[in-house]
């Protein structure tokens, strides 16, 4: 009761920070005599709906804390007997919904000075006892733990790599509610005011994605998506992990490396902690972020701080990090001066500390060494003055993830389909699909490995290592050839020049480079580039096939439509929507007044809805680069959308492409470029695209298209890829050496 008072004080009389720095001493004095404050509470916000394991968790719990409250959301009489019969507390609060709205009933509803908050999908491992907790809560100076997280896929496996693992959760917190700040949103993050800790040693097991099938899963990220959409691809891909390469790790008879010596004497040598044993997988995949626990044992008679803790007598910040060698040549490292991870906690001397180490994998399979070591920022490494048997070599095979070892992989025909987006553009993301499956139904006959711009160059020793004459190269296309996005043009080039003697083909772009020195200069470094008879560059628009023709003279060009107007071959839309979707640029590609053209709309009192084609637009609250694991999810939505109107108004290529896919007219506005003119002239016979060069004429534009009723048949004659399919092959049989 007297804790309960003490609480609600807290809350009225202080603001936030000063709130727990002036009240902490007082109530430290009014409840330690009556050992409430370094007591935990454990909380479970339920509805019970796998009784066996909350169960389970329960008993678990009451053998670590010193009381557990079920906070439930379920009015079953029943279940409320069952829980009653072995839980310290049970708060019937139904309806709430989500966690962060039972924020405050966990405060309120726990009786001790620490809660540890745990949720009903999970479990302790075995790492945790009472008396550790106490341990950790004696620590008069934290006031919240995070503490890492597994996904388990099984009993006794869980997911070893980035994101899933390690997935600190903020779990384990002081009970002084002016501290807490308590979250206003779904999955927003609770905080806490005061020092922070991190846990390493001891582990909390998720079970999530075996209690709940892929469909399930599915809906909820879907609903998580409705919710608040910038997250939703981190919550994706936590849930549809199967969607993703990833790495597992097994719970038990993990221990990789360990000293066999009898420690030494703790010393005068500063530089004295030294690794004694590791944890980690001994199958990695190659380019993938694995966890790997690093016990450290502290030989020194000195004291270490964590970086973010550090005493005002030792100053330089103290990391653990790691070595890569590879095992033909230990002596010459592939990567020494790699991630650095401060410690969880302060290590006194004689004594052991885990850390969690994300270890980067080589790009390149094989077997590789992987040493940790400490750092003494910008000073030194540990293991330069210490025996280096004190720190061990931890042997990893690292596998390609293609299911090929690298010799069986080059011997196979390749097709490396590379500079592919990982950007929020969902357009680029449609035509890296269309051109897939063009891929799947034109050159079945290659293996296809795929590379987006940002991974391309890093993997080339990997490519180097398996790449044959045979093999084939196709550079994504798209709107990006030019000086305008030379983020995508300049590993193009490097590309190009690297694989001089492949057959290599840029799929269909619009080309684009201004009309100054800047432009001129870049212009004449893709010429430079460009001057291969190996390489065919395809044009999805005329003035960019004459562009092609007249300056990249010493390569072949083609004409064809953009590679995502191949994908209209698979939709059968019936569009069925009443609003009209207006999707416009807001970049520097937009020439047009874009608050005109809504007060021509508002005008003709249409109802409509404002759409766009990027996923990462500030100006629209949009900030979600796209994965290629994420992007047939994301190229769905769009496609409901716009199945979902009965007009497309668009400035946008794609914008107009999705709507000719999808059979729904479209008023296609100017481009500052020449993108949108070009592309309309492919769509001749079926009278559902009219290009808007004056936005005055918006309201009569609109008025014919609404009532203009797209051909039952209408589609777009996709046998043009057919014949681009044909002069890519024949190309391929002609490769000059």
């Amino acid at each position: 009761m007297l804790y309960q008072l003490c609480k609600k004080a807290a809350i009225h009389c202080f603001p936030p920070l000063k709130k727990y720095i002036e009240c902490k001493h007082e109530l430290n004095r009014l409840l330690s005599e009556m050992n409430i404050i370094n007591r935990i509470s454990s909380v479970i916000v339920t509805r019970a709906k796998r009784m066996d394991s909350l169960l389970k968790l329960i008993d678990r719990l009451k053998a670590v804390t010193d009381e557990v409250v079920i906070i439930l959301d379920n009015t079953d009489e029943l279940i409320i007997e069952n829980l009653k019969k072995t839980a310290d507390s049970v708060k019937t609060i139904p309806g709430k919904g989500y966690f962060e709205h039972y924020v405050q009933d966990i405060i309120d509803s726990a009786s001790f000075g620490w809660i540890l908050r745990i949720d009903d999908d999970e479990m302790l491992d075995d790492s945790w006892t009472r008396e550790e907790l106490k341990r950790l809560i004696s620590d008069k100076y934290a006031t919240h733990y995070l503490i890492p997280r597994r996904w388990m896929i099984s009993n006794n496996k869980y997911i070893s790599t980035m994101p899933h693992f390690p997935d600190y959760q903020l779990r384990l917190f002081r009970n002084i509610p002016g501290i807490i700040t308590i979250p206003q949103q779904v999955h927003q993050q609770m905080e806490v005011a005061g020092e922070i800790r991190r846990i390493d040693h001891l582990t909390i097991d998720h079970y999530d994605l075996m209690f709940n099938k892929t469909e399930e899963r599915l809906r909820k990220t879907e609903f998580y998506s409705e919710i608040n959409f910038n997250k939703s691809a981190p919550t994706r891909r936590y849930y549809m992990y199967e969607d993703y390469k990833f790495g597992i790790a097994s719970t038990v008879g993990l221990e990789r490396a360990e000293l066999n010596k009898d420690f030494v004497p703790v010393c005068d040598n500063a530089y004295s902690v030294i690794v004694t044993s590791v944890i980690a997988p001994d199958i990695m995949i190659m380019g993938l972020t694995y966890t790997a626990k690093v016990k450290l044992k502290n030989m020194s008679n000195k004291t270490y701080y964590p970086a973010s803790n550090m005493s005002p007598t030792y100053n330089k910040n103290v990391y653990v990090s790691y070595h890569v060698y590879g095992t033909d040549d230990p002596d010459n490292p592939i990567s020494y001066d790699n991630a650095r991870f401060s410690l969880p906690s302060i290590l006194k001397p004689n004594e052991a500390l885990d850390v969690l180490v994300m270890v980067d994998m080589p790009l390149q399979d094989g077997l590789f060494y992987i040493q940790f070591d400490l750092v003494e920022e910008g000073v030194t490494w540990f293991s330069h003055h210490n025996d280096i048997s004190y720190y061990p070599f931890t042997s990893v095979k690292v596998e390609n993830g293609y299911g090929f070892s690298c010799s069986e992989l080059a011997e196979k025909k390749k097709l490396f389909f590379v500079g592919t987006p990982e950007h929020g553009n969902i357009s680029d993301h449609a035509i890296a699909i269309s051109s897939l499956k063009f891929f799947e139904d034109y050159f079945p006959e290659y293996y296809v490995i795929e590379y987006t711009t940002g991974e391309m160059q890093a993997y080339f020793p990997f490519i180097d290592s398996v790449l044959n004459d045979q093999d084939v190269i196709f550079l994504c296309g798209g709107g990006n050839l030019g000086n305008t996005y030379l983020t995508e043009e300049e590993p193009r080039r490097s590309i190009i020049k690297r694989y001089k003697n492949n057959r290599k083909t840029i799929l269909p772009q619009s080309i684009y480079f201004t009309d100054d020195e800047a432009g001129k200069n870049e212009l004449q470094k893709s010429v430079d580039a460009y001057n291969d008879p190996n390489l065919l560059v395809i044009a999805r628009g005329e003035k960019s096939y004459d562009f092609i023709k007249s300056n990249f003279i010493g390569c072949n060009h083609y004409l064809a439509p953009d590679m995502f107007l191949y994908y209209s071959k698979f939709m059968d839309s019936k569009p069925s929507g009443e609003d009209v979707l207006v999707i416009l640029r807001t970049e520097s590609e937009c020439c047009i007044d874009r608050d005109k053209v809504l007060d021509i709309l508002d005008s003709c009192s249409l109802q409509y809805r404002i759409s766009d084609l990027n996923y990462d637009n500030p100006q629209q609250s949009l900030h979600l680069n796209i994965k290629k694991e994420e992007r047939e999810y994301y190229f769905q939505n769009k496609i409901k959308e716009i199945e979902h109107s009965k007009l497309v108004i668009t400035d946008r290529l794609h914008g107009i492409l999705f709507a000719v896919a999808m059979r729904v007219p479209c008023i296609a506005l100017k481009s500052a470029d020449h993108k949108n003119e070009e592309i309309v002239k492919w769509f001749s016979g079926g009278g559902c695209v009219y290009l808007g060069e004056n936005i005055k004429e918006l309201p009569n534009i609109i008025e014919k298209l609404l009532h203009v009723k797209v051909p039952e048949g209408y589609s777009f004659d996709t046998s043009l890829f057919l014949n681009m399919a044909n002069h890519i092959k024949l190309l391929i049989q002609n490769v000059s050496e």
